[in-house]
């Protein structure tokens, strides 16, 4: 039985609703992981704008998208972030 703290819901833009469970998640292996102290992980910051192209999640996980800001109020703002982000991303 999995524990309630395991697993999060997720509602995809279509309306879809998805339980994920962590435990299905397998972490890298240590030496790839992605740590300050590993020679392959880039701080952003070092970066011009902040941003680098860097894979943070497992495989199973990286394409997925968990917000959708909408395009009123602040999240109009988020959106453009994510927007711009996006366009470096695809570069």
């Amino acid at each position: 039985m999995e524990h309630k703290s395991d697993l999060t819901t997720y509602i995809s833009p279509e309306g879809r609703v998805f339980k994920i469970s962590f435990k299905e998640v397998k972490p890298k292996p240590a030496q790839t992981s992605i740590k300050t102290s590993s020679t392959d992980y880039k701080y952003p910051h070092d970066y011009k704008g902040a941003y680098v192209k860097q894979q943070y999640l497992p495989d199973k996980l990286k394409n997925k998208k968990y917000y959708q800001p909408k395009d009123i109020g602040y999240e109009k703002q988020i959106k453009e972030i994510y927007d711009r982000l996006e366009k470096i991303k695809n570069k």
